[in-house]
């Protein structure tokens, strides 16, 4: 509608400092898209764009420089294609540390003040664990089949599977290799003859032995 001296804005009918007061009060509320030219060159400084623009507002052409968009942390699983060819270089995959479980079939081992350690990486539901135990002068051994926990649990097998490889050390220097299986969710420490790891077989362990293993395998 077109706006009379008495009607767009209500009692002014001469002008003054108070009616201009009014009158720039009443622009202020009429800044609306359809009071605009579409010609209009409006100072990009003028407008109040925060937290305003869409992702509607932009054509599928634009070219938007990639210093103007703000992805920390928001780029998510479901926004990357299943096809997409991603560089290794871009896959985060830094190594979690955990603490393994030192079991046995018999008395249980007590690492003392001996140290025990693991880390691992995951990356989708591959998972790539090492662990390491270096015995003390006040760790005991316990008796039985030794074993160690993973740390993702690994999918669920219908027969004992052979995972990866593991050695030991005797303070002296002797060292002898082994091979490791998951059975019920543990590591079980293995001899290349499938005779499991005891304190006394294939060594004897002592303060200063040390057992390393890794493993790779398919997480649940």
């Amino acid at each position: 509608m077109a706006y009379s001296p008495t009607t767009w804005v209500e009692g002014v009918t001469t002008l003054g400092p108070t009616n201009l007061n009014k009158i720039e009060t009443e622009l202020a509320r009429l800044k609306t898209n359809a009071d605009l030219d579409p010609a209009a060159a409006i100072a990009y400084s003028k407008l109040a764009l925060a937290l305003s623009i869409v992702n509607g507002d932009i054509s599928s052409s634009a070219a938007i420089a990639y210093s103007k968009l703000n992805l920390a942390a928001s780029i998510v699983n479901a926004d990357i294609s299943a096809s997409a060819a991603i560089s290794a270089s871009k896959i985060s995959a830094a190594a979690t540390s955990y603490t393994p479980s030192w079991t046995s079939t018999g008395t249980q081992p007590a690492i003392g003040n001996g140290s025990i350690a693991g880390s691992y990486v995951q990356i989708g539901k591959l998972v790539v664990a090492s662990a390491s135990i270096v015995a003390g002068s006040t760790t005991t051994y316990g008796t039985g089949n030794y074993s160690l926990s993973l740390p993702i649990a690994p999918a669920a097998v219908s027969t004992v599977v052979a995972l990866g490889v593991g050695s030991m050390f005797l303070s002296g220097g002797s060292s002898i290799n082994n091979i490791l299986w998951v059975d019920n969710g543990r590591l079980l420490l293995n001899q290349l003859a499938f005779a499991q790891v005891t304190p006394t077989s294939p060594i004897t362990l002592a303060s200063g032995s040390e057992i390393h293993v890794s493993a790779t395998y398919v997480s649940v």
